[in-house]
């Protein structure tokens, strides 16, 4: 972790005006925590907090006194191949760049805690799979078509939806004469399906990607596979596949970081293109849903055709009250059933959690928990449930931060 600071200057500016380093890293519920040696100055500061991009940083000229601004445009991530991972729990993941800011503060020598904050990834995550319905095809590979080679490690506060924790537009670096194609039609790399589970997971992730009008210029997902299975387990058939358009006239939608896109092929009507060159130039016969969810919160469970969705894994509170918003979805016909909270840790009774009826396929539920003043940690946890499916949500309450 870097943490670059932006210094108020008398005309309300943030000028940059040091760097530091995290150490003392520490991990608890999907919270971490670091120490930095920061500089007191009677003027606010903002700190830009930086995870995995020292290597980016040694490449980047910041001078002393840049506004903020100015300085964020400069952090990019370049990577011209495809982005090393872990293909499909196998492989070496290079680690993604991730970023915060911070609000204006003033630094005193009583300041211990600045604050607690969301990294959001800079790239997004494709994963693949078959619906379990669909008896005559079976995925083998996919590759990635019109792929970017950079991307912005920070986002631009106008595309930050404060209330879902995620961005709402992409934004797309533009290089300069001689530094490159941004956009790299070809694949280099042709991702394999897991043998066991016929899947592509944690494998495919890719720069932001902004959507466009003509076909040819989109970045798109090409899958191969066995169609007409099983009597045809040697000939593959490819697809193109594209991510919806949600704007007038385009035919492709933006890729955003911090997603993941669950791309389900739901039915193959017939043989595909020969090769994945063909099949991006060309028309498909198959149908995909694509659900796109913020990776930073969001909790999906499956059970074969049926999924149950959470718009939050859990709720952390450092000692404050807990007024949280959770949506849950299931496409499963029984809909979603909520049980009793358990206290695991400390007293009873200090959280509640309502809205709707149990059997609807979508619940706003909210959880109401009162301030902490006993001076320990306390837990609950209840089950959300949908058919076979279940998560057990958690619910922690620290002690206030002093």
């Amino acid at each position: 972790i870097d943490i670059l600071a932006f210094v108020k200057d008398a005309q309300g500016v943030h000028r940059y005006t040091y760097i530091s380093s995290g150490r003392g890293y520490t991990t608890s519920e999907g919270i971490g925590s670091f120490f930095a040696t920061l500089k007191k100055y009677p003027q606010e500061q903002i700190f830009v907090i930086l995870m995995n991009v020292s290597d980016e940083l040694k490449q980047i000229v910041i001078e002393p006194d840049e506004p903020l601004g100015t300085a964020l445009s400069k952090l990019i991530c370049k990577n011209v191949q495809e982005w090393p991972a872990k293909i499909n729990g196998s492989g070496n993941l290079r680690p993604i760049p991730m970023y915060a800011t911070s609000e204006s503060l003033t630094i005193t020598s009583q300041t211990k805690v600045i604050g607690v904050y969301d990294l959001v990834r800079m790239l997004a995550r494709i994963d693949i799979s078959v619906n379990s319905a669909v008896s005559n095809f079976r995925l083998t590979k996919a590759a990635v078509f019109n792929r970017k080679t950079c991307g912005y490690i920070p986002f631009k506060a106008e595309n930050w939806n404060s209330s879902n924790k995620e961005v709402i537009r992409a934004d797309v670096p533009v290089l300069g004469p001689g530094q490159g194609d941004l956009t790299i039609k070809l694949p280099s790399v042709i991702y394999t399906a897991d043998p066991v589970n016929h899947t592509i997971t944690k494998s495919i992730y890719t720069f932001e990607t902004q959507g466009v009008k003509n076909i040819e210029d989109a970045t798109a997902f090409v899958v191969g596979g066995y169609f007409n299975y099983p009597q045809n387990q040697t000939i593959e058939s490819w697809y193109r596949i594209d991510i919806p358009a949600t704007e007038t006239d385009y035919v492709s939608g933006d890729i955003l970081r911090n997603f993941i896109y669950d791309i389900e092929i739901k039915s193959v009507a017939s043989e595909g293109a020969s090769s994945p060159e063909s099949a991006f130039d060309g028309a498909s016969s198959i149908t995909v849903t694509i659900s796109p969810w913020n990776l930073a919160t969001n909790q999906t469970i499956f059970d074969g055709q049926y999924k149950l969705i959470l718009s939050n894994d859990k709720v952390i509170s450092y000692g404050e009250a807990i007024s949280a918003v959770v949506d849950v979805t299931t496409d499963h016909p029984e809909g979603i059933m909520i049980g009793e909270i358990v206290y695991t840790e400390g007293a009873a009774g200090w959280l509640t959690v309502s809205g709707g009826d149990n059997g609807e396929l979508e619940r706003e539920l909210r959880l109401v928990g009162t301030f902490n003043d006993t001076g320990m940690e306390r837990t609950a946890e209840f089950d959300i449930t949908a058919g076979n499916m279940m998560y057990v949500f958690k619910v922690t309450q620290h002690v206030p931060i002093p």
